[in-house]
């Protein structure tokens, strides 16, 4: 499917007869089942077609929309062109341009690098230079992102439609051109949503949306305000992963976990260790979906020539120089990188022992912390590291017994302890395992059976203190990827096994152990924190108007009533700036209660207090948890 621009896409819209616009959404399901045909239907489509420059949407008999690519690209909007006798306004030319998925790269465009000017290109490469002021055309864009944004708020999902889309890729583009890389990503993922939810798809989330709006409203907002060097280059970001060359490394394999994207992405991401206890990633990732992951890790690391799969990595070390690494601790290599494969000890090395001892309640602090969209996050930065003890499993998981004691104070204690002994003095919480595949549920049922005591790589589920979704485990010195691989059954438990396994399908797989409790003790969130998400999440669905009407004086009473003094005040602030101030003749106008931007300022402020507050509160969740 050929791709389009921003630009030339709100161009088109724009052109599009006003009476017409009710029915563009309409004309929009008609589109998808247009064919698409390479062969022309016109003379001067000859030459260009010849070159594969040229597709057409067949709209019936006796209408087309030709479309002109550049590298697959529409450009500009004189490359769609329909033969209709209301072209170009017509509703067939906006259809089959607003069917096309939007271009989000910087190859092509409609001021590409072969089309910039010797000064364009000199400012943008004095823009980009360390301590550079912004400039007038940097403020320009991010202003006009920062109003497209705004645009995106006050109609909310509700009053959306292909124009605000469109006015919004529009200025994601100019963001992208003058440099703005980072505002110019957000917008995009904005875009993104917005179109998902629009066409109604399985991965459109609206805590998602809203996440992503935030971030794009706070870094456009700093664009226009910040004046200090550092922090306009870290606004700015980058146009491309920057990498930093390594010497020699020697990595140890930690574990591998299978990746299975809502964007229709699938294949594996492996795991490494070097002597410092630093943790690097490398990644087997390609279009497709789950049947790409078991492919993916038998297949051999894309990382200096070497060998070695991601199933043995994390069962192998390596030597590798000439490598280097971006931000986020991703391993790339090019011609000059080598990787050998050597021996490991395993989970048994220093470097990855010392991953154990390290506190948990620490652990648990940078876990909960670490955000995977900024772009301070590296490679296992919301991992946690745990030895523990399985109790048995319930409907959706293992019960576990979490040792959070020193690593010295461990191997001391006395092995004959029971495990109801143990559960008195520790903390007992919920394990979930990845997915819900045979091998995951064989995994789990044996666990449950043989209730061991374990070492386990885990990340902590932010919405359920108490609870972390599982992804490998050190069984008597053997590594099992959980959702990967099976764990072995000795031979003489095999005929056990099978003469139980109707007997296992049918029974609650409850197993109790030493009279343990089986059900870790949850405290609930007795706050009304969560009220302050729900209206951000309100606001940003339906809108601007629903804002204005909604009655929050209840709920400010109840955040009032927990002492969260800061959130009442700000939703008290959102439902005033909600309401426009208007002239004798119903005009919006500024005033000083009811500034132009006094809405979206007031929804960020709220966002990004619900999100630092919530993130601190369940910091402090699991901490009792521990506790």
């Amino acid at each position: 499917m050929p791709r389009i621009q921003g630009p030339a896409l709100a161009e088109i819209l724009e052109a599009l007869a006003p009476r017409l616009h009710k029915r563009l959404d309409a004309a929009l399901e008609r589109a998808r089942g247009w064919p698409l045909e390479e062969q022309p239907h016109s003379t001067a489509d000859v030459a260009e077609a010849a070159n594969g420059n040229t597709v057409t949407f067949r709209v019936d008999e006796e209408t087309s929309v030709t479309l002109r690519l550049t590298d697959g690209v529409v450009v500009k909007a004189q490359d769609v062109s329909c033969d209709c006798l209301l072209a170009p306004a017509c509703l067939h030319r906006a259809a089959a341009a607003a069917v096309l998925p939007l271009d989000e790269g910087t190859a092509t465009g409609s001021k590409s690098d072969a089309a910039r000017t010797e000064d364009d290109r000199t400012e943008l490469a004095a823009s980009e230079a360390p301590g550079t002021p912004l400039t007038a055309r940097e403020r320009a864009a991010a202003t006009a992102l920062w109003e497209s944004a705004t645009a995106v708020l006050v109609a909310g999902l509700v009053g959306a439609n292909l124009f605000t889309e469109a006015a919004l890729a529009r200025a994601t583009h100019d963001a992208r051109a003058v440099g703005l890389h980072r505002a110019a990503s957000l917008g995009t993922r904005v875009g993104t949503d917005l179109r998902a939810a629009r066409e109604r798809r399985p991965e459109h989330r609206l805590e998602q949306l809203a996440s992503d709006l935030r971030d794009l409203l706070s870094v456009t907002y700093q664009l226009t305000h910040a004046t200090e060097p550092p922090a306009l280059s870290e606004l700015r970001g980058q146009a491309r992963r920057s990498y930093r060359e390594h010497g020699g490394m020697r990595l140890h394999g930690l574990f591998t976990e299978a990746i299975v994207s809502g964007t229709g992405h699938a294949g594996v991401v492996g795991h490494l260790v070097d002597e410092q206890g630093v943790i690097w990633s490398t990644a087997t990732i390609a279009p497709g979906g789950p049947e790409l992951v078991r492919s993916s890790y038998d297949s051999s690391l894309k990382l200096g020539g070497t060998t070695l799969t991601h199933r043995e990595l994390g069962r192998s070390g390596m030597l590798l120089s000439g490598g280097a690494s971006s931000e986020d601790r991703r391993l790339s290599g090019g011609a000059a990188t080598k990787a050998v494969r050597t021996e490991s000890a395993g989970w048994a090395t220093p470097a990855i022992s010392g991953l154990f001892d390290r506190p948990v309640a620490d652990q648990l602090a940078r876990a909960l912390r670490a955000d995977r969209d900024d772009e301070s996050f590296g490679a296992g930065d919301d991992l946690v590291f745990l030895r523990a003890h399985v109790l048995g499993q319930d409907e959706t998981g293992l019960i576990l017994v979490l040792d959070t004691r020193d690593a010295e104070d461990a191997a001391a204690a006395e092995p004959s302890a029971t495990a109801g002994a143990v559960a008195e003095a520790l903390t007992v919480i919920h394990c979930l395992l990845p997915g819900d595949s045979p091998t995951t549920r064989h995994n789990l049922a044996r666990l449950a059976a043989v209730k061991p005591s374990l070492k386990l790589i885990a990340r902590p589920d932010r919405t359920r203190p108490g609870t972390v979704r599982g992804l490998a485990i050190n069984l008597e010195g053997e590594l099992i990827n959980l959702g990967l691989d099976r764990i072995p059954v000795p031979k003489e438990e095999l005929r056990i096994e099978k003469d139980d396994a109707d007997a296992a399908q049918t029974d609650a797989p409850v197993n109790q152990s030493d009279g343990a409790p089986l059900t870790p003790l949850i405290p609930a969130d007795p706050t009304a924190l969560h009220v302050v998400q729900h209206r951000v999440e309100q606001s940003v669905a339906a809108g601007r108007a629903v804002t204005r009407t909604a009655l929050l004086d209840r709920d400010c009473a109840r955040l009032d009533s927990d002492a969260l003094h800061t959130a009442a005040a700000l939703l008290r602030d959102l439902a005033v700036k909600a309401e426009p101030a208007f002239d004798e003749f119903q005009r919006p106008i500024d005033s000083a209660q009811r500034p132009r931007d006094g809405y979206p300022l007031a929804w960020l402020a709220a966002a990004v207090y619900a999100h630092a507050a919530t993130q601190e509160r369940t910091v402090s969740r699991w901490l009792r948890v521990l506790a």
